[in-house]
């Protein structure tokens, strides 16, 4: 069973997403702002572990409880005090941190 929710506002930028997905644990019951740059032509030239444009280079996760582009409320309920949580991947090095909010 599908459960990603999507927020589509239409005033989201290029390369950033609102997602929604309550059944997957890592994720949480919250909304999720995911931003990603894809790999240009000097990407591929200048990096270890790009090799080809369109690639992921890095993406960027955060806890949202409004949509940051057109200001409505995703999160129906009051945040969780751990609400927050943000991760950093970086595709050049194949690492990615996942850090707990406040």
């Amino acid at each position: 069973m599908n459960t990603w929710r999507i927020h589509d506002c239409g005033k989201l930028p290029k390369g950033v997403t609102v997602v929604h997905n309550p059944t997957c644990k890592p994720m949480g019951s919250g909304w999720w702002m995911w931003m990603t740059k894809e790999a240009t032509e000097e990407d591929t030239e200048t990096g270890t572990m790009i090799n080809e444009i369109g690639e992921t280079v890095w993406e960027n996760q955060v806890e949202v409880v409004f949509c940051p582009f057109c200001g409505e409320r995703l999160l129906k309920d009051e945040p969780p005090v751990s609400y927050g949580r943000f991760r950093h991947s970086n595709h050049r090095e194949w690492t990615s941190e996942f850090l707990e909010g406040p």
